[in-house]
């Protein structure tokens, strides 16, 4: 079987939290288990992709995963994705005997100055001693960015780099585009640089330059970006981006 969706599980009258309820005794995690090994045994699954943004946020939550999944004897592989600062080392050793292959991090930038406009509360010397530490155990994706308010040039370079430096296995590119609901998106509507816009997701393309957002004028931003996605596919992928 190529590919399997499992969406998040919907609480019915039926279920968990009454007393005759067929899910009564079931447990959130066991009804995230225990589909996995029936669709391995049933349909030969071969792996799986959690695409919860931050999957190790909640430290018990994947401890109680990684157990069950050795418990159950799920035997599958799997890949998640998370923030470059919440990699423990402990933690990974037990991802991986529960059967994590890969870890997609949400990298970003290799730009101090992005990196404070991004909140994201690293740094570029930080984001390299945790990826070295992920590779120690499993294979690593990274998420990278350009075009981030404020940025010019040299903030783009600064990125490319940091993705060359790196040597990871697979990276995806994106220009930045303000998401509706995002702090962002409401600092640059204060700042005059966009106007409002309902979430359409016609209106939203990451391969796309939008004018004022950064310093780099919409025309160049896209040769970079284009110019950085050649790279990396020469030298042998996959680098994928984004749609």
């Amino acid at each position: 079987m190529p590919e399997a969706y499992i969406y998040d599980h919907v609480r019915t009258p039926r279920g968990r939290g009454k007393a005759d309820g067929a899910l009564h005794e079931v447990t959130a995690l066991a009804l995230a288990t225990a589909p996995l090994r029936a669709l391995k045994e049933r349909n030969h699954l071969e792996g799986v992709w959690f695409k919860d943004s931050i999957f190790n946020l909640d430290r018990k939550w994947v401890r109680e995963f990684c157990r069950l999944m050795i418990e159950q004897k799920v035997e599958i592989g799997w890949q998640a994705l998370t923030r470059v600062d919440l990699i423990d080392a402990e933690e990974l050793k037990m991802m991986k005997s529960a059967g994590l292959t890969q870890l997609d991090l949400g990298i970003e930038t290799g730009s101090p100055k992005s990196l404070l406009r991004l909140k994201k509360g690293i740094t570029v010397e930080r984001i390299k001693e945790r990826v070295r530490l992920a590779k120690q155990y499993v294979k690593v994706f990274g998420f990278f960015m350009i075009g981030i308010p404020g940025e010019d040039e040299t903030d783009v370079q600064l990125t490319f780099d940091l993705a060359k430096q790196l040597e990871l296995d697979r990276w995806t590119w994106s220009i930045y585009s303000p998401l509706p609901g995002s702090a962002l998106y409401e600092e640059l509507i204060a700042e005059g640089k966009i106007e409002a816009y309902r979430l359409d997701y016609h209106q939203v393309h990451f391969t796309e330059a939008y004018e004022g957002i950064c310093d780099i004028p919409p025309t160049r931003l896209k040769e970079l970006y284009r110019e950085i996605n050649e790279y990396f596919y020469q030298l042998g992928g996959p680098a994928l981006a984004a749609g």
